[in-house]
């Protein structure tokens, strides 16, 4: 960074609170230079660190480079002269010398013979300070002529004023820009470091994102955090204030105020176009203004035709436009909402005519966009947009309370949804146009799901085919074929609901509609999970993930949807913690639902107690997994959505748990409730297999197996495949038929790995396990998934500690929060929660102080 041009200095930046150390070394840069005798250009704005990184390699170099600033006056040749008599090249009261011995060409060949063989370097900092026509024609002639017997290095903030382009062409010429000299997030971490060590990561990974890199607002904002000692919540309105010092006196008085003029427009959106910026700020040739702000540094291109600002001369440029003219900003964001919405950007329309504050024109932007953006991802937004409107108004409005209640029914929230579809049909006293009409059966066939009324075969096929064809936007046919699948996932129909969630996948494809193709994937993820197929539910996951815009993975109902997904997964793949902590994630969302009764809310619910209950009995709290697992089953509507699935899942997870722990009396329980809701399935046919094996009554488990064997029975999961080998194995082992276990435990395995599901090898019991053991060598493909069902603990290893908790153990006795705990260990707060609270379990101890003394007693701790 620069400091005085005359006498720059190694610089230490300035604060408002302290002073940061001498800035980091940049090695990397550093190399460069040291790896080149040609010419050297750094262009950058002020603050990039151009005096700091030529002192930093200056002081690497033998003999010293000469260096050369602008003296009175602004000529190139007196200043070249001072520097030489200052470095003793020239002898100082050498007034032959110090005049010029003819023109330029004369000049450069003085210099020639005078440094031929010196190996000298010269630095030009700070050039601009240079006359305008001087620095022209001598800074051309230095960079681009060759042979020089001397090496130039050119520092300006403008790298339009200097042509170097025969080096450039030449590849003789190192170049570096904004981007080279801007700081990486580790040099920004680095600095950190070094000038506030109590800094958490988050605020400085913050800092770098506001500053976008530029060193001095990076080392400002720093250094305000010296001072602060609660740098986790540091005055940000302070720290602004000193960093718009610093634009404000060294960086905009360095602009014209046409260019001014054109950043200030272009700061309203986060990425300007030129024909945008013209539009906005009324200067035609905006667009060659900011491609040439752009060479120069002071603002990013974003591809060919944008250019973004650096972020903290963005929020800079907003202030000063709030402060000095507020009436003015509103009008630049009216422009800004028309705009986008010419150009089809329907979410920048609608954020700008938000922050315009015009009531009429956002209810016109929400009456022509509000549907389409619903169908985008944007009901947030919508919502949030509506609000500014006022209640009155939306259900005055016949299609604003339309959008309303559809943004509403995507956000999960029935009641709502009800309340402005009420209002909608009150405004619209005469009958709907077509795709109003469309839209309301949609959000109605929607709010069925959440209702005893989901039952209904076909909820979705309320939409009436005649208003789907008359209705202008594809988003609401694709959302009823959405809302059709989830009614036929709920009916456990997986083929018709797969079908209808692919058509809706490439209805959206074809309208290039991330958001409800991700949705599509989806759904499709949400059977293939109910069945228990977790490698095909992780690769749509993955497909839906790739599809979605990043701005709807939001907290809410929705999210927990996906919680519960994963949450599954893990389960199933013997990953209990991630299982519980997704379970509990997901319970908490589901706060933000409204408490239906029946209908999905409910579903969600039930199957959120589930899996919490299954990942605490898995993590070695027994008692309170039974518990949990038996309210789950309370919880659970035979006549509910995914009723099918999630009974099927109750009752394998919990009948398996009671007869492992010895509670035949319990598994009978579960068994007797399964007959309902599983009545014909191979599932209950599982059960009775298993029930009559624990209680030693051979023939019947043998009959039982015989009838899955033979009679096709349908299997409400695909992880049953794998339950029914492991039984026979079971069985066998018991027979003393050995190769025959062998082949029914190969099977397993084969299945198991195939649908990435490894849960039941690990609850086989220990005869399954022990041939497991005996043959860990020999299971091809498969040792990897035998690796982990034998590394997973067992009812007879259940107290021994982890590593990982040994590891969480050891920093108990500290003064260290759970959340510094989480923080020193790279994991979750709510990770270390759990295993706290299992390490609490198997020590027989219910606090820390309590854990600590028991630790020291076993031994755990020295």
């Amino acid at each position: 960074m620069e400091t005085s041009a005359a006498h720059p200095q190694p610089a230490a930046a300035p604060s408002a609170r302290g002073t940061l150390p001498a800035l980091i070394p940049r090695p990397h840069l550093l190399e460069r230079l040291g790896g080149t005798t040609g010419p050297v250009l750094i262009a950058a704005p002020a603050g990039y660190g151009k005096t700091t990184l030529l002192r930093q390699w200056s002081g690497t170099l033998r003999p010293q480079p000469v260096w050369v600033v602008p003296r009175d006056g602004g000529a190139v040749w007196p200043a070249i002269m001072a520097g030489l008599q200052a470095a003793r090249v020239v002898p100082e009261g050498n007034a032959g010398a110090l005049q010029p011995p003819g023109g330029l060409d004369d000049a450069l060949a003085f210099l020639t013979r005078k440094l031929a063989g010196s190996r000298i370097r010269l630095v030009f900092d700070a050039v601009e300070g240079f006359r305008a026509a001087e620095r022209e024609s001598w800074f051309r002639a230095l960079l681009n002529r060759d042979p020089v017997p001397f090496q130039v290095i050119v520092a300006t903030r403008d790298s339009t004023a200097i042509d170097a382009t025969d080096a450039r062409l030449a590849f003789r010429l190192l170049d570096l820009r904004a981007e080279d000299l801007a700081f990486s997030a580790a040099e920004t971490s680095a600095l950190a470091a070094l000038a506030v060590p109590g800094a958490g990561q988050r605020t400085v990974r913050q800092i770098h994102s506001d500053c976008g890199g530029w060193p001095a607002c990076t080392a400002l904002a720093l250094g305000y955090l010296q001072g602060d000692r609660s740098p986790a919540r540091p005055a940000v309105e302070d720290r602004s204030g000193t960093i718009a010092a610093y634009l404000d006196r060294t960086v905009l008085p360095a602009l014209t105020l046409t260019e001014i003029r054109v950043i200030a427009a272009a700061c309203i959106c986060g990425t300007s176009e030129p024909a945008q910026a013209a539009a906005l700020c009324g200067v035609p040739d905006a667009g060659t203004i900011l491609g040439r702000l752009a060479t120069q540094g002071l603002i990013q291109r974003r591809g060919q035709q944008a250019f973004v600002l650096r972020p903290v001369l963005r929020q800079h440029l907003l202030q000063m436009l709030w402060r000095a003219d507020p009436a003015g900003l509103r009008r630049l964001h009216r422009r800004a909402s028309s705009w986008h919405s010419t150009a089809g950007s329907a979410a920048a329309c609608l954020r700008h005519a938000a922050a315009s504050g015009e009531g009429p024109h956002l209810a016109a932007v929400l009456a022509h966009h509000g549907a389409d953006l619903v169908h985008s991802g944007e009901s947030d937004a919508v919502l949030a947009a509506l609000s500014l409107l006022g209640d009155a108004e939306v259900t005055s409005d016949g299609r604003l309370s339309l959008i309303a209640s559809l943004a509403h029914s995507v956000q999960l929230e029935p009641t709502a949804a009800s309340r402005y579809l009420q209002a909608a049909d009150l405004a619209w006293r005469s009958a709907m146009p077509g795709e109003a009409e469309a839209l309301r059966e949609l959000v109605q066939a929607r709010s069925t799901l959440f209702s005893s009324g989901w039952s209904r075969p076909f909820p979705g096929s309320g939409v009436r085919p005649a208003a789907l064809s008359a209705a202008a936007l594809p988003g609401i046919r694709i959302e009823a074929t959405l809302v059709n699948a989830v009614a036929l996932l709920g009916s456990g129909r997986y083929s018709a609901a797969q079908e209808s969630a692919a058509k809706a996948l490439s209805e959206a494809a074809a309208v290039h509609n991330g958001y409800l193709a991700g949705r599509s994937l989806f759904d499709q993820a949400i059977g293939a999970q109910l069945q228990g197929n977790n490698r095909r539910a992780a690769g749509l996951l993955r497909d839906a993930r790739a599809r979605s815009p990043a701005r709807v993975r939001q907290p809410g109902p929705r999210h927990a949807a996906v919680s519960l997904v994963y949450a599954g997964q893990a389960l199933l793949r013997l990953e209990p913690v991630s299982a519980h902590n997704l379970a509990v994630d997901a319970a908490g969302n589901l706060d933000a639902l409204e408490p239906t009764p029946a209908g999905l809310g409910a579903a969600m619910r039930s199957a959120a107690a589930l899996l919490e209950a299954g990942a605490l009995f898995d993590l070695g709290e027994v008692q309170r997994g039974l518990d949990g697992l038996l309210a789950a089953r309370l919880m659970l509507d035979p006549e509910a959505p995914f009723a099918g699935a999630l009974s099927a899942w109750t009752a394998l997870i919990e009948h398996s748990a009671a007869l492992s722990h010895g509670y035949p009396r319990r598994a009978g329980e579960v068994l007797d409730w399964a007959q309902r809701p599983l009545g014909g399935t191979a599932e209950l046919c599982l059960l009775r297999a298993a029930a009559a094996d624990s209680a030693g009554r051979a023939e019947s488990a043998a009959h039982h197996l015989r009838q899955l064997r033979e009679e096709s029975l349908p299997a409400l999961l695909a992880w049953t495949a794998v339950e029914v080998p492991l039984l026979e194995c079971l069985t066998a082992l018991r027979n003393g038929q050995r190769a025959c276990a062998v082949g029914h435990l190969s099977l397993a395995l084969r299945k198991a790995v195939d649908l990435d599901v490894l849960r039941p090898l690990a609850g086989a019991g220990p005869e399954v396990r022990s041939l497991l053991m005996e043959r860990a060598g020999g299971h091809g493909p498969e040792a990897a998934a035998v690796r982990t069902v034998l590394q997973q603990r067992t009812p007879e290893n259940i107290s021994a500690l982890t590593p990982r908790e040994l590891e969480i153990l050891t920093l108990l006795p500290s003064h260290l929060s759970l959340r510094q705990v989480a923080e020193d260990l790279q994991l979750s707060v709510n990770t270390v929660k759990t295993h706290v609270r299992i390490l609490y379990s198997k020590l027989g101890v219910t606090n820390r102080h309590d854990a600590v003394e028991a630790a020291f007693r076993h031994g755990h701790v020295a």
